[in-house]
């Protein structure tokens, strides 16, 4: 069976790097970017399955602005938002079809708000 490609957008590297783990751990194979615009680029060259991104990214575009660019190309792209400050703005921001994950994440809560997102692609 193929794993399932997601591409993993965080800033912090320990938390990218928990998260990247807590994915691989359930089967995904899991590309990171610590930025949108490391993570615009991959989309390019190897598009995923869904995209699970923080949305404070640090200077430049958000997981927001990144998740609507991704949509431009990919329509149906899962997305999934992590953010410890910004589920007030998920309903209006976030784009369509799309899961939100309060920081701290439990593991169980990313891996389910992940299911739900691929599922609605299909």
């Amino acid at each position: 069976m193929e794993q399932i490609s997601v591409l993993l957008v965080e800033d912090n590297a320990a938390l990218r790097a928990m998260s990247q783990a807590m994915l691989a751990a359930a089967g995904y194979r899991v590309h990171v970017a610590a930025d949108a615009d490391e993570a615009l680029s991959r989309l390019d060259r190897e598009p995923p399955a869904a995209l699970v991104t923080d949305i404070n990214l640090g200077a430049g575009a958000d997981g927001f602005d990144l998740a609507r660019r991704a949509r431009m190309t990919d329509p149906g792209l899962p997305v999934v938002y992590v953010s410890a400050r910004c589920a007030h703005r998920f309903p209006s921001d976030g784009v369509s079809r799309s899961e939100f994950v309060a920081k701290p994440i439990a593991p169980w809560e990313l891996l389910q708000a992940l299911g739900r997102a691929l599922e609605s692609r299909q």
